[in-house]
């Protein structure tokens, strides 16, 4: 199975849908009861009046050609014609209305896909590491696993009807790219006395009280895995708080339960539920050794065949395509779509930093996609800490957003590309930006990470971040990232350059080595550089952020 299949009421909860949207235009409906009809189907109010965005659910950020074809149609004709790319692998379509909203779900059912989980106490799109299936370093393929318990949670009424979402993550490995530490349920694929299975973690999450998930089950089978799935959630359904929202995620319920009470509740309730057949689902992967000895083909750039190519285990390549802020236009998805179509339905994938990763690319097909990035200006020698640059929607779009994360962002490119020589040798540097304190950007867990803040001097507000260093998520572990100072909107971009260019010009072979080795002085230093704030009659232009008129 390669992608998810839609809940059999699917289009019962549509008509439903758009029954109410006629009742709220006609004004038979108060918004308060149409807020809670759109929410859990992915529908969430932009901050421009009368504009919406739908999100649309992507399990393990797999999409076929097919679908990512159709979803930018949709975007084109009924939103901004921009796709966004989340940082749970999900496609988002913005500035529609609220009347085309029904015709963007219809649309979506048409090419399999849907929004519903997309927003509200819901099951929330399962994530997992973007290049399973694709790499050595892990013990079996998870996709069609994702994609099946997708099919069956979306399935169940009471997935839609939680005390707060419920967000579940599958890493491949340590590196724990899917973040399964930091999610309500966490796993990790693990083999052991040769059964396939995965290591469960529990209770993890950012925001109002971060927390670190804890071990629930150091081991448990494949075919296990729905029903400990499933009493998780009913737990979480039966006892979970839904009189305060400040205290209604799980995390909130295994704190005043205990870890020996709420496991043992978890095995009560998973006695009421049948074990399922994934093991079949999971097949021996093909480990080839043709073409890994390839040389890079001709009229390529070097630069970005070592940066953003790698050669698979079965002996075909994947590709990164870094996305500024996350966003494609629409045309040029589908022009992707095309291209990506040659190599079969199982090609796209959404990555939780917020590109695009195309697998199984032929080796004579590597040239044709780099033409296509080099046609589209979506590769020009790009350095590579810039496709781990992960920003949620912030202020432009977000209601509870502060800064505008979108306008830092863009000005951080503009500043690496006027100097891309010093930002050249940057590998794995992780760069994580919220647009207020709720972390939807993950700014806890990255190597450098801000959330927005308001602050105000002699009586006019400007925006701030506060910056975070040294956060990372690995199995068994995560450790956030600890508070250095702030900077305000307008100085951040700039701050991160130079910290980037500091980091650059030392010897240390990571960013945790170069924090360890005076990395942490150097951030303060350049701190002070840019902690002046000017009176609003010195400078108004600092009491605008990036992006604001």
């Amino acid at each position: 199975m390669l992608t998810y299949q839609l809940p059999e009421n699917l289009n019962d909860d549509i008509k439903y849908y758009e029954n109410a949207v006629k009742d709220y235009l006609n004004g038979e409906m108060e918004a308060v009861k149409m807020k809670g009809i759109r929410v859990p189907l992915g529908i969430y109010e932009q901050r421009r009046e009368n504009t919406y965005m739908v999100r649309v659910r992507v399990a393990g950020g797999i999409i076929t050609p097919a679908q990512l074809k159709e979803v930018s149609r949709l975007a084109l004709k009924y939103g901004s014609g921009i796709l966004h790319v989340t940082t749970r692998q999900d496609l988002q379509m913005h500035d529609i209305s609220i009347q085309d909203t029904v015709h963007v779900i219809k649309g979506l059912v048409k090419c399999g896909l849907g929004s519903k989980g997309g927003g509200g106490n819901t099951v929330r799109n399962i994530v997992m590491s973007h290049d399973t299936g694709c790499t050595e370093n892990e013990p079996f393929e998870l996709t069609p696993v994702v994609t099946k318990l997708t099919s069956d949670m979306i399935n169940e009424k009471d997935s839609f009807s939680l005390p707060r979402k419920y967000k579940i993550g599958f890493s491949n490995n340590d590196d724990d790219t899917a973040y399964a530490m930091i999610s309500d349920l966490g796993l990790f694929a693990k083999n052991k006395d040769g059964e396939k299975g995965f290591r469960v973690f529990v209770a993890g999450g950012l925001g109002r009280k971060s927390r670190v998930g804890e071990l629930l089950y150091d081991f448990i089978p494949l075919n296990d895995l729905y029903r400990t799935v499933n009493a998780v959630k009913a737990v979480f359904y039966k006892y979970g708080n839904r009189k305060n929202r400040n205290r209604a995620r799980l995390r909130f319920l295994f704190d005043d339960l205990g870890k020996e009470k709420f496991q043992s509740l978890v095995e009560e309730e998973k006695k009421r539920f049948q074990k399922r057949d994934y093991e079949s689902l999971v097949y021996d992967r093909n480990i080839s050794s043709e073409n890994r000895n390839r040389e890079i083909p001709l009229n390529i750039d070097r630069t970005w065949f070592e940066r953003f190519v790698t050669i698979q285990p079965n002996g075909f390549y994947n590709i990164m395509i870094p996305l500024e802020n996350g966003d494609i236009r629409t045309e040029t998805a589908e022009e992707l779509s095309s291209v990506a179509g040659d190599f079969g339905e199982n090609t796209i994938r959404l990555t939780n930093t917020q590109n695009i990763f195309l697998i199984n690319v032929p080796f004579e097909d590597v040239k044709k996609v780099y033409n296509f990035l080099e046609d589209k200006e979506l590769y020009d020698e790009t350095p590579y800490v810039l496709s781990r640059i992960v920003a949620c929607k912030g202020a432009d779009t977000c209601k509870l957003g502060i800064c505008k994360t979108r306008g830092a962002v863009k000005k951080i490119y503009e500043l690496i590309r006027s100097e891309k020589d010093f930002f050249a040798d940057i590998g794995n540097l992780n760069v994580h930006i919220s647009g207020c304190p709720n972390a939807c950007g993950k700014h806890l867990v990255g190597d450098i990470g801000f959330y927005g803040r308001a602050r105000r001097k002699d009586g006019h507000f400007f925006n701030s971040y506060t910056v975070v260093t040294g956060g990372c998520s690995r199995q068994g572990s995560a450790i956030f990232g600890d508070e250095m100072g702030e900077i305000g909107a307008k100085n951040m971009p700039h701050f991160l350059t130079d910290v980037l260019k500091d980091y650059a010009g030392s010897a240390n072979s990571s960013f945790h080595e170069y924090l360890e080795n005076g990395g942490k002085s150097s951030i303060d230093h350049i701190l002070s550089k840019y902690s002046y704030v000017p009176s609003y009659d010195e400078d108004f232009s600092f009491y605008y952020d990036w992006g604001s008129d």
